[in-house]
């Protein structure tokens, strides 16, 4: 890989320049220590195999594991539940509104009047 490389061309104590992403050169680590990576649910997958692959490290998803929940899931269930809840009040929003129509419907024609026959054309 690239870090063994550089590490292996230093001289003496001389401090080795890795040009890599601050934010992911941590996951890096821990794959050359582990030979596996845990990632938080907040730092994208994708950007750490980019990375591993400009390391010289062999890029391959099964060494890297999501923590958590992936954001994508949790924004399909976020979805999933914002539409479940908006049809269930529209459902309830539905009943309420055609009460109502009846009701207006019952002062208007009456209290002997049928509701279903309400706007039927006799």
């Amino acid at each position: 890989s690239l870090l063994r490389a550089l590490a292996e061309e230093r001289k003496g104590d001389a401090p080795v320049f890795v040009e890599a992403n601050p934010d992911l050169f941590q996951y890096i680590l821990d794959y050359h220590r582990y030979r596996k990576i845990l990632l938080p649910h907040g730092v994208s997958m994708m950007a750490v195999l980019r990375e591993m692959s400009l390391m010289g490290l062999k890029a391959d998803p099964d060494n890297v594991e999501q923590e958590g929940t992936p954001l994508a899931k949790v924004r399909r269930l976020m979805v999933t539940a914002r539409d479940e809840n908006i049809a269930e009040l529209l459902g309830s929003r539905a009943k309420h509104v055609a009460g109502l129509i009846v009701s207006v419907a019952l002062k208007k024609f009456g209290h002997e009047a049928d509701p279903i026959l309400i706007g039927s054309s006799e």
